[in-house]
C-alpha cells in the first residue's frame, strides 16, 4: 500500500471517528445542563404567580395544582440535534465526492440502482444527494418533536450507516 493510500484510508477513519465522537460529546453536554440553564427554563415555564402558594381553605375540596417539571429531556437539546444532523450532512458530502471520484477514475461504480444513472451527470448526482440530505434531517426533526429519542437513535444509525459507506469508498479509491 503506498503512502498516500494509507493517508486516505487514515484520513477516512479519522473523519468518521471525529464525526461520532463530535455527536457524542455533544449528547453527554446536552444531558447535563447547567443550574443557569435549568433556572432560565423554570422562570420561563411558570407564570408570575407561581411563585406565591394559593391561600389554603380547610373547606376547599379543589385537588391541588398540578406541579410543572423543569427539567427537559436531553434527547430533546438542540446541540445534540445541530450535531446529528450536521454529522449527516458531512457525511453525505464525503460519501457524494469519494462516490464520483472513484467511479470518474473507473475504479468503481455505483451499487443504488436508482442513482446509478444520475453518476453520469455529477450536477445531477450532487443535486439529488443534496435534496435527499436536506429531506432526510427535515424529516428527522419533525419526528424529534414528538419522539426526540428515536430520532436521536435514527440519526445515529444513518450516521453509522454512511460513515461505514464513506469508509468503503475511501477504500475502494485506496486500493487502486
Amino acid at each position: 500500500m503506498h503512502a498516500s493510500q494509507r493517508f486516505s484510508t487514515r484520513a477516512a477513519l479519522i473523519i468518521a471517528s471525529l464525526a461520532l465522537s463530535h455527536t457524542v460529546v455533544l449528547a453527554q453536554q446536552a444531558s447535563s445542563p447547567s443550574a443557569e440553564a435549568v433556572g432560565a427554563r423554570a422562570s420561563a415555564v411558570l407564570p408570575d404567580d407561581a411563585s406565591t402558594p394559593a391561600p389554603t381553605d380547610s373547606t376547599s375540596t379543589a385537588p391541588a395544582a398540578p406541579t410543572v417539571s423543569t427539567a427537559l429531556s436531553p434527547w430533546r437539546s438542540t446541540p445534540l440535534k445541530l450535531g446529528l444532523y450536521s454529522t449527516f450532512a458531512a457525511l453525505q458530502g464525503l460519501d457524494t465526492v469519494t462516490t464520483l471520484r472513484a467511479i470518474h477514475r473507473n475504479q468503481a461504480r455505483e451499487v443504488n440502482p436508482l442513482m446509478a444513472g444520475l453518476t453520469q451527470h455529477s450536477t445531477a448526482f450532487i443535486a439529488t444527494k443534496a435534496a435527499i440530505a436536506a429531506s432526510t434531517i427535515y424529516l428527522m426533526h419533525r419526528l424529534s418533536k414528538d419522539h426526540p429519542k428515536a430520532a436521536a437513535w435514527l440519526a445515529v444509525a444513518l450516521n453509522a450507516g454512511y460513515s461505514t459507506v464513506v469508509i468503503s469508498n475511501y477504500h475502494q479509491l485506496a486500493s487502486r
